[in-house]
């Protein structure tokens, strides 16, 4: 049976803003290391998906590196 921490840890109740992973309400080179990081070491969460495709990956990268190229 699911908990409500589990509703919350790993389905839609992510509040993030997209491509911010340290929460310093900031994109930059800092949110892309944290990025790296989770992918080589397997722990990425559900705000590690940057482009919403519904996985974490090179993809994810690629966006978030755009968009700060873009800035």
């Amino acid at each position: 049976r699911e908990t409500f921490e589990d509703i919350f840890n790993h389905n839609c109740f992510n509040f993030c803003q997209s491509g911010d992973l340290n929460d310093d309400l900031e994109i930059n080179l800092f949110d892309i290391m944290i990025l790296v990081n989770c992918l080589l070491s397997e722990s990425c969460n559900n705000c590690s998906d940057i482009n919403e495709d519904g996985s974490v990956d090179i993809f994810d990268i690629l966006y978030l590196v755009t968009f700060i190229l873009d800035q």
